[in-house]
């Protein structure tokens, strides 16, 4: 199973799957989604509005395992740097674009 840094059109697939896997969580679903099941796309929606978020921010990572077969994204997972290191990492440009204007300016990482 193939892991790489995610990119700007992993996110649909990436807030998709962060959906099905917390569906069923106490905060994550229950708590602060309680409509999930009556309003499916919007709670996948706020995934990827979340998702785009937090990937500009400099201080979190995000990796995505892909299937081997198929290359779609399968799992996720989101790191935050702490402590002065964090301010340190670069912030790619073309996710600040990405986040400012939504288009798909991606030419690779």
């Amino acid at each position: 199973m193939p892991i790489r840094a995610a990119i700007p059109a992993d996110y649909p697939r990436m807030a998709e799957v962060a959906a099905a896997a917390f569906m069923e969580d106490d905060v994550y679903g229950r708590f602060m989604f309680p409509h999930r099941r009556e309003y499916p796309a919007d709670y996948v929606a706020q995934w990827e509005r979340r998702i785009n978020m937090y990937a500009t921010m400099p201080a979190y990572e995000h990796q995505v395992a892909l299937d081997a077969l198929t290359g779609s994204v399968v799992a996720w997972a989101c790191w935050e740097r702490i402590g002065p290191g964090a301010a340190a990492r670069a912030n790619p440009l073309h996710l600040r674009e990405f986040a400012r204007t939504g288009t798909e300016g991606f030419t690779g990482c």
